[in-house]
């Protein structure tokens, strides 16, 4: 009715203590992304891809790689779509991603290796949207909602790769914000920006802010 509290039910269920109702609404999300018609799913899917995402860091290891295999498997069917489109790129430019892959920092489990150039792409179409809400929650006083918007933008800046440097003047701000406050009495905040301004200083030389 009027003037009661919205209440988002897809970011309390992937937060759920239990663990089977994580992994059930990963396996919806991931299922809409993969069988939506990608007219109807484009518009959708940059609401979606967040909770996705987040499951990368699930405190539950089977569920964190889980997700990033299903992560792959939308980026095999994002390569199949645009295969006329990105055969030039696999043909001719795999001794700059082979550069990439061993240049690479190291990894935040679950990643076991870089993901794959669909996935990669197909994450990057949401990045604009979704960066400037993710870092102002990082500037929220409450370190609950800071903790998880730190996870998911090191979730994004995986994808996002050495396409960040347009977005240095909102990350490297949130970052310091984030870090500054001081309600973190577990540490999760810290660890989830430090990763964050880990990958920000690999990809982005220091000359480009």
């Amino acid at each position: 009715g009027k003037g009661e509290a919205s209440v988002n039910t897809f970011a309390s269920l992937v937060q759920d203590a239990h663990r089977a109702v994580r992994l059930e609404l990963l396996r919806v999300v991931y299922t809409w992304c993969r069988t939506l018609d990608y007219s109807d799913l484009y518009s959708q899917e940059s609401r979606l891809m967040p909770y996705l995402l987040t499951g990368l860091f699930d405190p539950d290891e089977d569920i964190a790689r889980t997700t990033f295999d299903w992560l792959e498997q939308l980026g095999r069917d994002y390569e199949s779509l645009n295969e006329a489109d990105l055969k030039e790129r696999v043909e001719y430019g795999w001794l700059d991603e082979a550069a990439k892959e061993a240049a690479r920092p190291p990894l935040p489990p679950p990643f076991t290796r870089r993901p794959r150039l669909g996935a990669r792409l197909r994450v990057r179409e949401h990045f604009r949207r979704l960066v400037q809400t993710v870092c102002e929650e990082m500037r929220c006083w409450q370190s609950q909602q800071r903790a998880p918007s730190a996870k998911l933008l090191c979730a994004l800046m995986m994808y996002q790769e050495e396409h960040l440097t347009e977005f240095v003047d909102k990350l490297v701000p949130a970052l310091a914000a984030c870090l500054t406050l001081e309600d973190d009495d577990s540490g999760e905040v810290e660890r989830g920006a430090s990763q964050c301004a880990r990958l920000l200083a690999h990809h982005v030389p220091a000359a480009a802010y």
